[in-house]
């Protein structure tokens, strides 16, 4: 009898000890961040959940769950967690949601820049805008929300970056390095797209080509570049710009997202009508700014309102266009993040 109990007090143990393991390693699972702010200049303030109230912030600061961090014209600070981090720029208002498992940030407008290293096990790095929600888990990008208008940004230097609709399940993309995507409403959506323009050497006479300076381009007058390379180089550059510009704008308006595998690319493919209308919108985006420079290169920005794009489309592609509208991808280069590689 007593080596019966013996024995079933050890199988007892055994299958405790077995719980707790499984419990310890759920815990691990559930990894806790902390988070500090390590850097902060200009008017910063933070609000404490745990105190309920709001304090000027003072450096170190540790950030808990659901406080918030507000910056004003000319403040920023900086937050650390492991060995990523994240700015908060001016005039930005951030919430702290969550730091157990998932970071989860929550943005109704401003300026983030984030730096993020591979975080430990399942865990995820989230921000939450008024428009979307941005995912990653190890790259470098920026999430940009506007105060005046419904639109969120997102840029990406290193890796890639999921972007997905707040209202609408399936519409979701993911941005390339080097990327820039928008997402917002369609009846406020602005679709733009930068053209650009170089002197060439089949029209121009050689001397005008080699009048371009050499070094980083200074932006000139459109009268000081006619005076330094002459009026015909000023109307062929910036044609060449506009029409760049034409492109550019053409290739966002194939690349709007329907969901998560079809764009308005697929539809175009099918009929040719899509392309002739697409082709029409382009032609009719205004201009709204041209810049010359001392390289002789001559810079375009165009845009078209989305609500055109999809009143002129759904009759012919379908009632597909949902709420949202991710229009194709802004294609940077490393001199559009001069900020994260200071």
């Amino acid at each position: 009898m007593y080596m019966r109990i013996s024995k079933i007090l050890l199988l007892a143990s055994l299958f405790l000890a077995a719980a707790v393991l499984r419990v310890s390693a759920s815990d691990t699972d559930q990894e806790t961040y902390v988070l500090t702010a390590v850097k902060a200049q200009g008017p910063v303030a933070i609000f404490s959940a745990e105190k309920n109230s709001w304090q000027d912030m003072t450096i170190p600061c540790t950030i808990r769950a659901n406080d918030i961090v507000r910056t004003q014209g000319g403040g920023s600070c900086e937050i650390s967690f492991g060995a990523s981090s994240v700015k908060i720029n001016e005039n930005s208002e951030v919430t702290f949601a969550s730091m157990v498992k998932l970071i989860e940030l929550s943005m109704s407008h401003g300026d983030l820049l984030i730096k993020l290293k591979s975080l430990a096990g399942k865990s995820d790095f989230t921000v939450k805008t008024p428009q979307g929600t941005t995912g990653a888990r190890g790259t470098k990008y920026e999430v940009l929300v506007l105060k005046d208008r419904p639109v969120t940004a997102v840029r990406v230097l290193e890796s890639s970056v999921d972007l997905r609709s707040k209202d609408e399940a399936n519409k979701y993309v993911l941005i390339k390095e080097c990327e820039e995507r928008e997402i917002s409403p369609w009846d406020k959506a602005i679709i733009t797209a930068r053209g650009s323009g170089i002197l060439s050497k089949a029209i121009l006479e050689k001397e005008v080509v080699s009048a371009a300076s050499s070094g980083p381009p200074v932006e000139m007058t459109d009268d000081e570049y006619g005076k330094k390379f002459g009026a015909l180089a000023r109307v062929t550059t910036k044609r060449a710009a506009v029409t760049d510009c034409y492109r550019k704008l053409a290739e966002k308006i194939y690349g709007v997202v329907i969901d998560s595998s079809t764009t308005v690319e697929n539809f175009a493919v099918k009929d040719d009508t899509i392309r002739t209308t697409v082709q029409g919108i382009v032609r009719g985006a205004r201009e709204t700014s041209s810049q010359y420079f001392s390289d002789g290169s001559v810079r375009v920005t165009m845009e078209t309102a989305g609500a055109r794009v999809k009143e002129d489309l759904t009759p012919l592609a379908g009632n597909i266009f949902g709420s949202d509208c991710i229009p194709g991808a802004e294609i940077l280069t490393p001199a559009d993040f001069d900020e994260f590689l200071r």
